[in-house]
């Protein structure tokens, strides 16, 4: 024996078909009044629901457009270099922290073994440095706000 169709599960099934998106719920509610004399999907059996989900079956299936890849695929092996825009809001961030070149280039000998941003190669290690150069951020403000408070 089946389990009960839900009346979500006729949704999902209608969805897959040629109706319109946003009518699917008043077409099964006019299919469910008017096939079977009800007040709504919620007051069908599970009998009913089944021939419902089989009237469903017989319309057509929507089409499904092709899927779009999102950016250009990189091939295996290929690493993505650092962007210039990254290297601009490693350098932002920096001079939002007050830090000076020395300084910003201090922090990137001692944490990454390099001396300026421009030595910066992949993408990932740029993406690093950012999160790591934003947690610096969050850390002073937050030892602003300590200090504010017991002040």
């Amino acid at each position: 024996m089946t389990t009960a169709l839900t009346i979500r599960e006729l949704h999902a099934l209608a969805y897959t078909r040629q109706l319109p998106r946003e009518d699917v719920h008043g077409v099964l509610h006019d299919a469910a009044v008017m096939g079977f004399h009800v007040g709504g999907l919620c007051e069908l059996d599970a009998q009913q629901r089944r021939l419902l989900a089989a009237w469903l079956r017989q319309q057509p299936e929507r089409a499904r457009p092709p899927r779009k890849r999102s950016g250009r695929r990189r091939p295996p092996g290929v690493i993505p270099m650092a962007t210039p825009g990254q290297r601009r809001l490693i350098n932002t961030i920096a001079s939002e922290l007050g830090w000076s070149a020395s300084l910003l280039s201090r922090f990137l000998r001692t944490h990454y073994r390099i001396d300026t941003v421009e030595e910066i190669t992949t993408s990932e290690r740029a993406g690093d440095v950012i999160r790591h150069l934003k947690a610096c951020k969050y850390d002073q403000k937050q030892r602003r706000r300590r200090k504010a408070a017991s002040s």
